[in-house]
């Protein structure tokens, strides 16, 4: 029979000293540090897998959230908080559904006189439900999803290093 026995070094480690047929002598104090160790990473592998677990959930969510009717744009904002949306963006509407497609309506009042009144593209949510990527006539639009819940949608999109805010209400 192989016993394990820990003495207690100089250097704040134990020591650990294999002695056949002999009583382990280990002390407490000598293990403390170990098992502080081990609970860490015992507790931050828990929270990890809930992060993930609660991520997982969350994607059918949010996908029902966006799906959920015709989102109108209401406010853009840069980023000192002041409004810069266009009068011709306030009545521009967005319908998204649930296999990845949406039409973007560009309302009454026009931004451009060749802008069609609507438009078809594609869009899907990346898989830690933090950016929304919208492609539209070729193009593709990456926005970070800073919120979504029953009413509103908030997207914020960071083009040369200006970052812009739009905001969404559920019409």
């Amino acid at each position: 029979m192989v016993n394990i026995a820990a003495v207690r070094e100089n250097s704040g480690w134990p020591e650990v000293r294999f002695a056949i047929n002999q009583n382990p002598v280990i002390k407490m104090r000598d293990i403390k540090p170990f098992r502080i160790v081990i609970m860490v990473v015992l507790l931050s592998l828990v929270l990890t897998a809930c992060n993930t677990e609660n991520k997982l959930i969350d994607q059918p969510l949010k996908v029902q959230q966006l799906t959920a009717g015709i989102w109108q744009k209401v406010n853009v904002t840069n980023s000192s908080g002041q409004s810069i949306i266009e009068f011709c963006e306030k009545d521009n509407t967005y319908e998204f559904a649930e296999g990845g497609t949406y039409v973007l309506n560009a309302g009454n009042v026009f931004c451009d006189i060749n802008e069609e009144q609507t438009s078809s593209g594609t869009w899907s949510l990346s898989e830690n439900n933090e950016q929304l990527t919208l492609e539209l006539n070729g193009f593709s639009y990456l926005y970070e999803l800073i919120d979504i819940d029953d009413s509103n949608l908030v997207l914020e999109q960071d083009v040369n290093g200006k970052k812009t805010r739009s905001t969404f209400s559920l019409i």
